[in-house]
């Protein structure tokens, strides 16, 4: 089942938004994420959070209430409850922007739980620890931030490298770009982000 959970980050098209609710099985709103869904028409299946940054008047759907003083953000917590609900892929979005300290915290979740990436109007951002490959995206900007000592390998980009270090803090990885049909990237040890920039 595919899971898509609309936090309370930055929303740059609710038609962009709209349209990718199509694709997905379920949707889970965090707390705020709910204002976002109603800007685009969206109707979600599951609310969730302390609800101390939306107005849930108009839902009546079912809610999960947590306390404001708590150890996870709402973000978290909707991640896990995909999980328990069947969740095989889980989906972020509206998950950048806003206050810095949740965007990177977001980005983390992506780290922390397979099968987790996000996805906004005009990049997509994954982790990758192990093989990830790119295809029909001929010309696209890709951006490699490793977020520990990473040994990597790539194929099928403008910067080709075999087995090279990239290492936390460097710009190395910063602003390649596809140019085979199917690009590789291969994570022999270590992890790092991948931003797909559409």
């Amino acid at each position: 089942m595919r899971t898509l959970i609309i936090l309370n980050g930055e929303l740059e098209s609710p038609t962009y938004l709209k349209k990718l609710s199509f694709d997905f099985d379920y949707i889970i709103c965090a707390d705020g994420g709910y204002d976002k869904a109603v800007k685009a028409d969206i109707t979600p299946g599951l609310l969730i959070g302390d609800f101390d940054s939306c107005e849930l008047s108009n839902f009546k759907g079912e809610q999960i209430t947590f306390p404001a003083e708590k150890d996870k953000t709402d973000g978290e917590l909707a991640i896990e409850e995909a999980f328990l609900r069947g969740a095989n892929e889980v989906v972020l979005t509206c998950a950048l922007g806003g206050r810095c300290d949740h965007m990177f915290a977001n980005l983390y979740l992506v780290s922390r739980y397979k099968n987790v990436y996000i996805l906004e109007h005009n990049q997509s951002i994954f982790y990758v620890n192990d093989v990830f490959e790119i295809s029909n995206k001929q010309g696209t900007t890709v951006s490699l931030i490793p977020t520990f000592d990473s040994v990597v390998s790539l194929s099928g980009f403008k910067y080709e490298v075999k087995c090279t270090n990239f290492t936390p803090g460097s710009t190395l990885g910063m602003s390649n770009i596809v140019l085979g049909k199917n690009a590789k990237i291969e994570v022999k040890s270590g992890g790092l982000f991948l931003f797909i920039n559409e």
